[in-house]
């Protein structure tokens, strides 16, 4: 999956928590979502700036924090239905982290079928 196609993924499944995203979605939305949350923080520091304020770049980081929050939440529920675990291990750091490196089952596991993978008949 590409950079594009990750973010427009995880994106048109904003609320959707179900089935599963592989590790290459997941990675290439952490990867926006750190450079998305660097160009905020630069515009907003500008702004800050230019504007002789002090809240802007406050304001717009939480904003961006707050919009991506719940699709990156599914995301990685999603990711951890790839390797066939509950999206409950989201509530244990250390464990879920190094889920998120395993490599996605190749064929259909209790979340369905792989993304772009068509069930044979």
């Amino acid at each position: 999956m590409t950079f594009k196609d990750s973010v427009e993924n995880v994106f048109s499944n904003y609320f959707n928590a179900a089935g599963r995203a592989s590790r290459s979605e997941y990675w290439w939305w952490y990867f926006f979502t750190i450079l998305a949350s660097i160009a905020v923080s630069v515009l907003g520091v500008l702004l800050d700036h230019l504007l002789g304020l002090t809240f802007t770049s406050t304001i717009l980081s939480w904003g961006f924090s707050i919009l991506v929050l719940l699709p990156t939440i599914c995301v990685q529920i999603r990711r951890y239905h790839d390797i066939n675990r509950s999206g409950w291990w989201i509530l244990c750091p250390i464990v879920n982290f190094i889920f998120l490196f395993f490599a996605g089952d190749e064929g259909e596991n209790d979340y369905g079928m792989p993304e772009g993978a068509e069930k044979a008949e």
